[in-house]
Parts: structure tokens; sequence; C-alpha cells
């Protein structure tokens, strides 16, 4: 671990400080990865397989986006049609891509204090989890 945010008894707790924690843990992941795995782009599964005539499978797996070290997942097989692009009269090549990207997820209630005289809060929904997904 590079960095670590000391917790003490009794102490205040800033948000700033539960920020830290995973900001930190983030940084020392994305260092693991451009140093010791790889600098380039890498996958892990992800493996296209053909359903039918009409449909591919993606299985899950993890793309390593090595320039910068963010890890991005694909958690479950996706089935995508490709009916579309299927030619009338000649072959074509179909390449399947993936790319990543950061999404904000789980939206749930969350009071937020409106007046610190007397302590009123008004709820908002917000989203509780941000995930790094890699997308087909």
């Amino acid at each position: 671990m590079e960095k670590q945010v000391l917790f003490r008894d009794r102490q205040e707790l800033q948000a700033a400080d539960m920020n830290n924690t995973q900001t930190w843990a983030d940084e020392a992941l994305r260092h693991i990865v451009t140093d010791a795995i790889t600098g380039e782009r890498q996958f892990s599964g992800l493996t296209v397989t053909g359903r039918s005539a009409t449909e591919l499978e993606v299985a899950p797996g993890r793309m390593y986006d090595g320039p910068n070290g963010k890890v991005f997942a694909l958690e479950s097989a996706q089935v995508h049609s490709v009916f579309a692009y299927l030619p009338l009269q000649d072959h074509k090549w179909l390449a399947v891509s993936v790319f990543g990207a950061e999404e904000d997820t789980d939206i749930q209630p969350r009071d937020y204090l409106s007046d610190l005289q007397t302590r009123e809060v008004e709820p908002e929904a917000v989203a509780m989890q941000r995930r790094r997904v890699a997308t087909v």
C-alpha cells in the first residue's frame, strides 16, 4: 500500500478521509496494472462465440487499460444479435470491440443537512456506486 488514511479513537471523520481510502487504493491498483501487468491494453476473458447464425455471445471478462491502469469488467455474458449485419450475397467480416466506461449506479435516498441550526435534512436520491464497465 502506497498511502494509508490513519483513523484514531474519538477522532472526527471527514468525507475526504473516506474518499481517500478508496482513491488511494485505486491509485495503487492502477500502478500495479501499469508497472507489473502491462502498459498496453489487454483483455482477460471476453471470449466471443457464435450461438447461432444470427447471435454472438461475449463471455464475462476484464479489460486492462494499460496506459492509465484502469480495469473495466464485464460481469455477465452478453448476447448480441448480428441479424442486421448479415450479408445478402457475399461474406462479411464482423469486428467486436470493447471499450471501458465509468457509470454511476445503485440509486438510493440519502439525507443531506440543509440547516445547521435546526439540523433539518432534505432527502435526495443519489448514486452510491461507481463501476468501471467493459462495454461491448
